[in-house]
């Protein structure tokens, strides 16, 4: 999965390479409490606080557009 991190920071961009024994792609070892919380602090601290949003909700969610 370093095949992915490293053109990015080549680039200047942030990216981790965090590892998770036998884990898989988005699989179940993905989900636990403190994965998660390394997840969302990283986003935090590389894109900001969630802003909030002003859309109006939609009426209708099978409506085309």
């Amino acid at each position: 999965m370093r095949i992915f991190t490293t053109p990015l920071k080549k680039a200047a961009d942030r990216a981790d390479y965090i590892l998770i024994e036998e884990a898989e792609h988005g699989d179940n070892r993905w989900y636990q409490p403190e994965v998660i919380t390394k997840v969302i602090h990283w986003f935090r601290q590389v894109l900001g606080e969630p802003v909030k949003s002003h859309n109006q909700p939609v009426a209708d969610l099978d409506a085309s557009l």
